[in-house]
């Protein structure tokens, strides 16, 4: 059953950081002023009501790109207690590029209280200045989302010893969380030597040891030191479950200073922390261990790994089944160097399910690799072709959303075809299942389609599949396609013939699944019935001024002749 995508939970995700970087942020500040935590007057900058915040809404990259100043940081003193840290800051930025108005909430959409800092900062945010957004080449508004950090000071300056390079080490451990966080540990002396130790949920398992420039692992140190991280708290712990831990151990000589970093944002952790564990990443390539890549091949053949191993086997099925593993290159050589497969040993990682290798490789558009599966008897089974598996893989190709998978896979069976339908549960004793064509596997339900969607439609209606049918839920292709972000796929199913009032189990039709506002408007114009009642209690407007989505509203506030109910 497809539900609607304002009905959707978002996982936060903690930001990444991938660059090694030279130096601490050059961030403007925003200093606690004398009694800063008592109530201010409004500031300048006028409160947008949530009708007034409709309008373009970039993406981070974008507003950076635009942003015409250096976005300050509010700095608080030592010991502050307060219920939440940082907040979000929304902008209506008009079409010559100033904010209007604005709207503040915390992390999770609550109320801000107003503080002095808080408020100084704000009336300072009338005076920032953005490139002109634009839509169709003409100047437009736009609801710009600023990410406001606020920093604990630390309590007094720490010096950090000098010591002679190669007596300084900086190590860095991530822990699991409740889901599969990759689990790791880095030891980096000042004179450049690595330990790298992989625990869980990283493609490289076990302990390595090799070196990177002298000239990096210094860069490191001085940076250890410009940061001021010698001054900071040993525990920056926030009250919330289930995520990974991160520790900075930094040992110069015989003295240490550990810093512990459970989602320190939420607490005014200084960015400089975060900062220097992305540095530590991007000293020793930790990305690259974690989803495998060239380098870290390169350094197991140094360390002589043994590749030809139940080991061996097990990193291959690993990289196999990360699909954030997206090249190849590093996969088709674990198989030159003799990793053996297929391998269909029982992993807990990585999935819920366990398919087979091929399958996992199919699903994840690994096409050369899973050839070479199939090349090595994937699809057989007692030396004949079986059509169960040649079934599966059908079906996994369809989810990886490569035509080149999906058409590999249809031809490796010869005269014996994959099935174009397959069965789903509908939970009736009478029908516990429901066959419905694989045109309803282009994308999961609730993820994005790999961009090939079109393709594979056209593909498998030459094929013979009803593009028109609905699936067990009663809905069409159409509302899969809404969510998929690809208006020319939108397109095609409505120039077939497919109604954007179709309704299923949801009640609601294509529209509602809509994640873009020109897929909803094309949805909208193609003459979409908008019902006064479904099973979400789904209402679009609401759903289009959270969402930002000018053109929308204006388009129901002027066709709209029956309120949604709520």
């Amino acid at each position: 059953m497809s539900e609607p995508a304002a009905q959707r939970v978002a996982r936060w995700k903690l930001p990444a950081c991938s660059a090694l970087i030279a130096c601490v942020s050059c961030t403007p500040q925003v200093s606690a002023p004398s009694g800063s935590n008592v109530e201010t007057a409004v500031p300048s900058l006028p409160i947008c009501t949530r009708q007034q915040l409709l309008g373009l809404a970039p993406s981070a990259p974008e507003i950076l790109q635009h942003r015409k100043f250096s976005l300050p940081t509010i700095n608080l003193p030592f010991g502050t207690r307060q219920d939440s840290w940082g907040f979000t800051l929304s902008l209506l930025v008009d079409t010559d590029g100033r904010p209007s108005c604005y709207r503040a909430a915390d992390e999770f959409r609550g109320n801000v209280t107003m503080t002095g800092q808080r408020a100084a900062l704000v009336a300072a945010a009338a005076k920032w200045r953005y490139r002109p957004f634009t839509r169709d080449g003409e100047p437009a508004l736009a609801v710009v989302e600023e990410a406001i950090r606020e920093v604990e000071l630390p309590q007094r300056h720490r010096e950090m010893p000098l010591v002679p390079l190669q007596h300084a080490h900086m190590q860095l451990r991530r822990s699991g969380c409740y889901g599969t966080c990759p689990s790791y540990s880095l030891d980096i002396t000042g004179n450049g030597e690595v330990t790298y130790t992989g625990v869980e949920f990283v493609d490289v398992e076990g302990t390595y040891r090799f070196h990177i420039e002298p000239a990096v692992a210094a860069a490191l140190v001085a940076n250890a030191r410009n940061s001021d991280l010698w001054s900071m708290r040993s525990e920056y712990t926030a009250p919330i479950t289930d995520n990974p831990t991160y520790t900075i151990t930094l040992t110069m000589g015989r003295q240490r200073h550990r810093i512990i970093d459970y989602v320190g944002t939420y607490v005014g952790m200084p960015p400089a922390v975060a900062e220097f564990e992305n540095q530590l990443d991007a000293a020793a390539n930790v990305s690259g261990w974690i989803n495998l890549a060239m380098p870290a091949i390169d350094v197991l053949v140094a360390n002589d790994f043994p590749f030809t191993s139940k080991e061996g086997a097990m990193l291959l099925d690993r990289a196999i089944r990360n699909r954030e593993v997206t090249e190849e290159a590093p996969i088709l050589r674990l198989m030159e160097l003799g990793a053996p497969y297929p391998f269909n040993a029982p992993l807990e990682q990585r999935r819920w399910e366990n398919p087979s290798q091929l399958e996992a490789a199919l699903h994840n558009a690994k096409v050369q690799t899973a050839e070479r599966l199939i090349q090595r008897g994937a699809l057989l089974s007692d030396g004949e072709l079986s059509q169960k598996k040649l079934d599966d893989a059908f079906i996994a190709a369809m989810k990886g959303g490569s035509l080149a998978a999906v058409q590999m896979v249809w031809d490796a069976g010869g005269v014996l075809r994959p099935s174009l339908e397959y069965s789903v549960p509908v939970g009736s004793d009478v029908t516990p299942s429901f066959r419905q064509p694989v045109s309803f596997l282009l994308e999961g339900r609730y993820n994005r389609a790999r961009g090939e969607s079109r393709q594979i439609a056209a593909w498998l209606s030459a094929h013979g599949v009803d593009l028109k049918a609905r699936d067990a839920d009663g809905e069409t292709l159409l509302h899969l396609a809404a969510g998929s972000n690809d208006i020319a796929f939108v397109r095609d199913l409505l120039d077939l013939g497919l109604s954007p009032s179709a309704t299923g189990a949801s009640g609601y039709p294509p529209v509602g699944n809509a994640e873009d506002e020109a897929i909803a408007m094309l949805l909208l114009e193609a003459g979409t019935a908008l019902p006064g009642t479904n099973k979400y209690n789904f209402d679009l407007r609401e759903r289009a001024i959270d969402m930002h989505w000018a053109r929308v509203v204006r388009w129901l506030d002027q066709n709209q002749t029956t309120p949604q109910r709520k």
